[in-house]
């Protein structure tokens, strides 16, 4: 990590000479976004300059004050932990859902079919009801 670092600074260049802006650029890399990679940078050279410090060798340590923030670990939201555990209880549990035979796509199929609505009538043709109105 260090020695990246020393190639992307250039090895001539002494310690009070890097800037916040080179470590920056460093820490984003080519891909300019926060990774994991991000904050393994960030440690290394808080580490190395803190050393720097202590030793006179740097007055302050050139790394942004502010870190970005860590995206959060996420389990899928489509299962629950007990559905996920039964997927790896045995091979033969995973396969019931892997493999769907003609049969089991038969009821599938029978348990989508639309069922034909009721024709209502048209309620102008409700006697009563007109009657109803009639009378207000």
């Amino acid at each position: 990590m260090l020695r990246s670092f020393a190639r992307h600074v250039g090895e001539d260049k002494v310690a009070k000479g890097i800037s916040l802006d080179t470590c920056v650029s460093f820490l984003y890399g080519k891909e300019c976004r926060v990774t994991q990679s991000w904050f393994l940078r960030y440690s290394a050279l808080k580490w190395m300059f803190g050393w720097a410090v202590v030793r006179g060798y740097m007055d302050e340590i050139p790394l942004p004050e502010e870190q970005p923030r860590r995206l959060e670990h996420m389990t899928p939201y489509i299962y629950s932990k007990a559905e996920l555990k039964l997927g790896h209880v045995s091979v033969e549990t995973t396969n019931i859902y892997a493999e769907v035979n003609l049969e089991m796509k038969a009821k599938a199929l029978l348990n989508c079919e639309m069922k034909a609505k009721k024709s209502k009538k048209h309620w102008r043709d409700d006697k009563n009801l007109m009657a109803f109105l009639d009378s207000l």
